[in-house]
C-alpha cells in the first residue's frame, strides 16, 4: 500500500530523465499533463504493450529538483 510520504519516479514521453509525483501514476489518463515535485508540468507516461519492455526501464537518472522536494520518504521508480 502507498502512503502520503510514498513518492514515485516517472519518465514522461520524449524525456530522459525521472521525474517524482506522489499520486500513482497508474490513475493518469495517458498523455495528460501532471504536476510533479519540482512543480513542472509533464504528460502522464503512456502504457507499454503486453510483452514489450518500457522504454524508460533503462532510464535511472533524476530530476535533481525532484530529488530535492523529497524529504525523508521512500521512493521507487514506476515505468509503464
Amino acid at each position: 500500500m502507498l502512503t502520503e510520504a510514498y513518492a514515485l519516479w516517472i519518465v514522461p514521453p520524449a524525456e530522459k530523465v525521472r521525474h517524482a509525483t506522489r499520486p500513482r501514476p497508474g490513475a493518469w489518463i495517458q498523455g495528460d499533463v501532471v504536476q510533479v515535485l519540482c512543480e513542472k508540468k509533464v504528460k502522464a507516461p503512456f502504457a507499454t504493450p503486453y510483452g514489450k519492455t518500457p522504454r524508460s526501464n533503462g532510464i535511472d537518472e533524476r530530476c535533481p529538483e525532484c530529488l530535492q522536494a523529497l524529504v525523508d520518504e521512500t521512493s521507487r521508480n514506476w515505468d509503464a
